[in-house]
């Protein structure tokens, strides 16, 4: 069986060229014209591992049937549980671990996946590829609230997957492989030939397409749930907002299942021809339905992630009106392939089409030069559907229903649903355009075209974290030069602010600590909030416990009656007591105080300190601790103390009011003997709890004496030589649970 070899030092670059290029929710894959660059594997190591897979039975039929060029159905699914921690090939890589697994598709002419229960820890990385695709950017930036993730369509029947996770994370990624795609039609294009598309179709790239840079920016090629393929295009809204609405055909929703939709764009060929300049394209994975109607075909899908300032995506423009477009032109991918573009150089017609009166406009398409000195009638094909159709003036009008062209066809229009008429819609939120796209309902009736970074959101500000002495300067990010912001901070006093447009100046107030929230806000027909956290000064803390000062507990020779911080005791019950700095301490530590006389260090608990918090477990009634914690930030560090006291309360009144008191206490005088003797001797019997230790304290919490009882009987009797007369608790000590007695013992 032939090996895939696999670098198993690629990944380890990659990592490093993600960390410092800090990619925000983009996953991309680049595409080389022969296999991926030797330089890139400087080591080499055989996969063992592979699963294959046979085609579903269906597979075979779809394949044998001709090519329909109007069928947006391009491959079938395999339900698989394929879990890549579990079955992959497992290896160690310097600091790494890795995990690797190929995954072949028999007879497929392409292959996607589906990841379910999808999780990829903070620094995890995965990576897919094939011998000439290599997807190298998933990171735990991928996570959704849905686990799932589904890659692009590759080309070829094989797969291989790449998992590496640092050694010293103990957060566990989780990957399997819910469902397997087998594509039976021609997908797409491999590098440097014509593509799947018919010949004659145009790249956008070509002369066609000049003047068209910003709108093929909108525009992404969809695989619908692995199997469909559709054309959308960002649209934009008229408060000028980074919201990912993105226009498509309502029959492309038949594949069903959006939270597994994979968004492609800048999908395209960066020369005419032939499909030679192929090298990397920008992936978004998942969607909401937010709008859809049959009448005019149109569906409005949310994306789940929002394209980054630095991507070069664009929103298309649009226009409402009812006036026929002069000319038109399509920006789609057909079959699947690179960016294509057609023109209908005569105006559009109102058209009924697919049982709909008056719902939709008809393109004619025109000849066109295709860029290699040939005239062509570009038109559209299966996988066009949804495309958007742009006026003279570059704005939508509608997006591709269908129609009966084809290369070289007799009949060279298609039918594009209106969208005038979907701005209305079903007349409700769910069924129409302009409750998504027109929130505040300035009724425009167009936009233009417009690049991400000239849009508001996502904010957020950035700046340092904290100040200690002086001033420090912020800025809000993602909203664009001459909007109106508002800044504030609280609570007030500690610092002052100094506003100037995307910028702020904070400045400490004199020694003033604390720490503030800096709240940027921008009015766009909603309102947009960003906020940072800001440490100011030296740390201070509050705590969920009391601070003490350190010679509250050394006062004479007991303690002074008023404990700090009081809870009940109990042999097994730990409490911890949250410690919640206002700052971000970047250190904190915990030390045991033994300042307590020594007759009086009778502290037989346990205790733990740990970041923030600390755990305590008393035995005893009547004990007390005293613990010392050094907080410190960039600024400085403070110190303070906290008692701990036990109250003579049981953490386990509710064990001992459902049966735990199983003996009836006395002190026999004139034999100075202790008696404990069974309540019930029954229940005695029959009871889960056994009896391990019996302590007789005293008022201040000092265990006179101790017993340790090795067998279970239904009565006691325990000698109490040289013991003061005085009032005494009697510690019983389960396993579970602790009873108490309150005698007085006089000889």
């Amino acid at each position: 069986m032939k090996k895939l070899l696999l670098n198993v030092q690629i990944i380890s670059v990659l990592i490093f060229m993600l960390l410092s290029l800090n990619i925000k929710a983009q996953v991309k894959t680049r595409v080389y014209q022969t296999n991926i660059p030797e330089n890139l594997f400087p080591t080499l190591r055989t996969i063992s591992k592979e699963i294959i897979l046979d085609a579903p039975k269906e597979f075979k039929s779809l394949r044998s049937k001709e090519k329909d060029d109007n069928d947006n159905r391009f491959a079938v699914s395999l339900a698989n549980n394929i879990n890549l921690i579990e079955q992959a090939e497992k290896f160690e890589d310097e600091n790494y671990k890795v995990y690797i697994l190929k995954v072949v598709a028999k007879d497929a002419l392409n292959i996607s996946l589906e990841f379910g229960n999808f999780y990829l820890s903070e620094n995890a990385i995965l990576a897919i590829y094939n011998e000439k695709e290599l997807t190298d950017s998933i990171t735990s930036k991928e996570n959704n609230e849905n686990n799932i993730w589904a890659t692009r369509v590759y080309q070829g029947n094989t797969l291989n997957i790449v998992l590496k996770t640092p050694l010293y994370e103990n957060e566990v990624s989780k990957i399997s492989i819910s469902k397997v795609n087998f594509g039976y039609k021609e997908y797409g294009t491999k590098y440097g030939e014509v593509g799947s598309s018919g010949a004659c179709q145009i790249n956008v790239n070509c002369p066609l397409g000049n003047g068209w840079n910003n709108e093929k920016n909108s525009v992404a090629l969809i695989v619908a749930n692995g199997t469909v393929w559709c054309t959308g295009a960002l649209v934009m809204n008229t408060c000028g907002t980074n919201i990912p609405y993105l226009l498509t055909a309502n029959h492309c929703l038949q594949a069903g299942n959006e939270v597994n939709w994979v968004f492609q764009f800048q999908f395209w060929s960066s020369t005419c021809t032939p499909n030679s300049g192929w090298t990397e394209d920008i992936q978004f994975n998942g969607c909401k339905l937010r709008a859809n109607n049959t009448s005019s075909d149109f569906a409005l899908l949310e994306l789940n992630q929002t394209p980054p300032t630095n991507s070069g995506i664009n929103y298309a423009g649009w226009s409402r009106s009812t006036t026929p477009a002069n000319n038109a032109t399509a920006i789609h991918h057909p079959s699947g392939d690179l960016m294509k573009i057609s023109r209908a150089n005569n105006p559009v017609v109102v058209a009924s089409a697919f049982g709909t009166t008056n719902q939709h406009w008809r393109a004619d398409w025109s000849p066109q030069n295709n860029g290699a000195g040939q005239t062509v009638t570009p038109v559209t094909e299966g996988g066009s559907s949804g495309s958007p159709l742009f006026d003279q003036n570059h704005r939508i009008v509608g997006q591709l229903h269908g129609g009966p062209s084809y290369c070289n066809g007799s009949q060279l229009w298609d039918f594009y649903g209106r969208f005038d008429l979907s701005w209305t819609g079903g007349g409700t939120n769910s069924t129409r355009l302009s409750n998504w796209l027109d929130s505040d309902n300035k009724g425009v009736l167009t936009t233009n075209t417009t690049n991400v970074a000239s849009l508001i959101g996502p904010l957020s500000i950035s700046g340092a974290n904290s100040i200690c002495n002086g001033v420090s300067t912020y800025t809000l990010n993602g909203v664009p030069a001459g909007n109106t912001i508002v800044w504030s901070v609280a609570p007030n006093g500690i610092v002052t602010l100094s506003p100037n447009g995307n910028t702020c100046t904070v400045t400490r107030n004199g020694s003033a600590n604390g720490q503030v929230t800096l709240t940027a806000t921008v009015s766009a027909c909603s309102t947009y909030v960003a906020t940072k956290t800001i440490d100011v000064g030296l740390p201070y803390t509050l705590w969920g416990a009391t601070p003490c000062s350190y010679s509250e507990a050394v006062i004479s020779d007991d303690f002074d009656g008023s404990p700090c911080n009081s809870q009940c005791y109990s042999p097994s019950i730990t409490k911890t007591w949250c410690a919640q700095p206002v700052y971000n301490a970047t250190n904190v530590t915990w030390q045991k105080m033994w300042s307590i006389p020594t007759n009086y260090n009778f502290w037989s608990g346990s205790w733990s300190g740990h970041s923030n918090n600390v755990n305590i477990m008393f035995k005893s009634p009547n004990q007390n601790v005293v613990l010392k914690t050094t907080i410190s930030n960039q600024c400085g560090s403070i110190e303070q103390y906290y008692c701990f006291y036990s109250t003579a309360v049981s953490c386990n009144n509710n064990l001992l009011a459902t049966g735990c008191e199983l003996f009836d206490v006395s002190f026999i005088a004139s034999s100075n003997r202790l008696k404990m003797k069974a309540k019930n001797e029954t229940e005695m019997g029959t009871h889960s709890y056994s009896l391990n230790k019996v302590q007789i304290v005293d008022k201040v919490g000092y265990i006179a004496r101790e017993f340790d009882i090795n067998e279970q009987q239904a009565e006691y009797e325990l000698d109490l030589p040289l013991i003061k007369s005085d009032i005494y608790f009697i510690v019983l000590q389960y396993d579970d649970c602790v009873e108490t007695h309150q005698i007085g013992i006089f000889k």
